[in-house]
């Protein structure tokens, strides 16, 4: 994602993550593209984002759970 969208400035954690920010234009678009990432990117703030991608992660569990698919 560094690689492909304008960041601010990557803070390198002692554990290997990378902490930046990144400007998007919607909620929606930016919780899809997270979602994309799977458990390889995580949303710290703005607490609307943080809850949007936990609500569709949820929904998309559940779709699962619904379709008995484990």
């Amino acid at each position: 994602v560094i690689d492909h969208y304008p960041m601010g400035d990557p803070v390198v954690d002692p554990d290997g993550s990378v902490v930046t920010t990144m400007r998007y234009a919607t909620t929606e678009w930016m919780a899809r593209l997270v979602l994309g990432f799977g458990s390889g990117m995580i949303v710290l703030d703005p607490p609307e984002l943080v809850a949007a991608v936990a609500d569709r992660a949820g929904a998309a569990l559940a779709a699962y759970d619904e379709l008995g698919v484990a």
